[in-house]
């Protein structure tokens, strides 16, 4: 019977784990429809919202001549001076449209709360606040005031647009998708609600909802390069990695160029075997966007050094070397970290092992540098030095990292024929993190032993 042993591969890359591609949340505040009721709504206009006195219309009659006459400052100017606790709530409200209109949303805010303040039900306060409360990432109270205007019998596509939005960013995905559907509902060729719709179902994985969402926008404005990113992270989802990857050259095409795009679509090609494509969309997002890049590149060049693609793996190192003086301390390891590893592929054991030295020196206690310079030593036939640093990986603070380094110093001792010690350690690794694999391993070597 041969044993298979476990290979030493010290920095894992998540080969089948892609990032999605930026998409754009559609914002309930941008949307022309409600820039419009914004500018239009005025005056009370139920028995729930409050009335004002003929001087007062006067005062809102004057603020509607003003914009007409495009003179917004002074529209707020003469509404400000009009304004006083006795006043009706419905001019704070006003004053709180026109903040809004000069994209003041910090005033905006506090007029619409003056408004509630003085006529707690208020409906179309509660609606307008919770916008500027989306503006300013404030999801939990803007949700509280539009569930509030939805008891008054705010039952619209906006509120129910304004909740899916809330939701969404607080990574409630299902009553976002309840609440879209809601808006769609009642404005079905909505483009922002079906957007949002859009993005729920495909953090729901609803492949099929989704798809055809996507369709029905694309056959609306089929320029809209949105609509293709949300394609492409559709497929990613539902790991269809050459649609996603055929979706993206699209994009690519239409010149709709980032640093997400151009990494993912790199990593796509790195586990599809394609690496000439895949090491110039590298070096491409390197170019083009500079440092914030670097983290993904060096991990490109770990898969790439895993798939023995050495030679592209130094040319990445190489351009990654030309943003050295950005680099804050943690990819300075990283980066020193592929460079022990090219240089031990390169087979300058010398070179990798003063570089992993020079990382011990600042990490004494990582069991990845010990388990590297153990298995330097053993490609030297070192087997002293190369047990003592399997025995240090072994102080290794991290529980996940100590029960890896118990498999490692198990296979070493197992290709030793050392079967009960290998037998030890990797129940102390099982002790620390009782994965399947690790179980067929320790009944791999007990079989061994029972057949000597």
């Amino acid at each position: 019977m041969r044993l298979l042993f476990f290979p030493l591969l010290f920095l894992a890359v998540l080969t089948n784990s892609f990032a999605e591609l930026a998409t754009t949340m559609p914002r309930p505040w941008e949307d022309d429809q409600f820039r419009e009721r914004i500018t239009f709504s005025f005056g009370a206009r139920s028995e729930i919202e409050p009335s004002i006195n003929r001087e007062e219309e006067q005062v809102l009659q004057k603020v509607v001549d003003f914009l007409e006459s495009e003179e917004l400052p002074q529209a707020i100017s003469h509404l400000q001076t009009n304004i006083s606790e006795s006043s009706s709530a419905a001019l704070d409200f006003t004053l709180g449209n026109l903040f809004w209109l000069e994209q003041n949303w910090t005033e905006a805010q506090k007029a619409y709360q003056q408004a509630l303040q003085k006529f707690p039900d208020f409906l179309r306060a509660h609606q307008h606040l919770a916008m500027t409360l989306l503006q300013g990432e404030n999801y939990e109270e803007a949700i509280r005031n539009l569930a509030k205007a939805h008891q008054l019998g705010g039952i619209d596509a906006q509120t129910f647009g304004m909740l899916g939005y809330a939701h969404g960013q607080l990574s409630r995905h299902r009553s976002a998708a309840r609440s879209y559907e809601m808006a769609l509902s009642l404005e079905p060729d909505s483009i922002p609600w079906q957007s949002g719709l859009i993005q729920a179902y495909l953090q729901m994985d609803r492949p099929e909802e989704t798809i055809s969402l996507i369709n029905d926008l694309r056959q609306k404005d089929p320029k809209n390069p949105e609509y293709l990113r949300l394609q492409a992270n559709n497929h990613l989802r539902q790991n269809q990695q050459d649609k996603a990857a055929a979706v993206m050259e699209l994009l690519l095409l239409k010149g709709e160029v980032d640093s997400t795009l151009l990494l993912t679509l790199a990593n796509l090609y790195s586990n599809r075997g394609l690496f000439n494509r895949a090491v110039e969309l590298y070096l491409e997002a390197s170019s083009d966007f500079g440092a914030q890049t670097i983290p993904s590149l060096v991990q490109a060049g770990q898969f790439l050094l895993q798939q023995n693609e050495i030679e592209k793996a130094s040319s990445l190192l190489k351009e990654i070397l030309t943003h050295e003086k950005t680099f804050s301390s943690e990819i300075r390891r990283n980066t020193t970290r592929l460079k022990a590893d090219l240089a031990k592929a390169q087979g300058n054991y010398k070179k990798a092992q003063n570089l992993f030295l020079s990382l011990r020196e600042e990490y004494p206690l990582s069991a990845q540098i010990h388990l590297a310079l153990a298995d330097l030593a053993q490609k030297k036939d070192n087997f002293a030095r190369a047990k003592m640093h399997f025995e240090r990986a072994l102080a290794e603070p991290n529980a996940q990292e100590r029960a890896i380094a118990h498999m490692h110093f198990a296979e070493y001792l197992a290709s030793a024929g050392n079967w009960s010690a290998a037998i030890e350690q990797t129940n102390q690794a099982i002790a620390l993190d009782p994965r399947d694999s690790w179980q067929q391993y320790r009944e791999a070597l007990q079989r061994r032993v029972e057949e000597n």
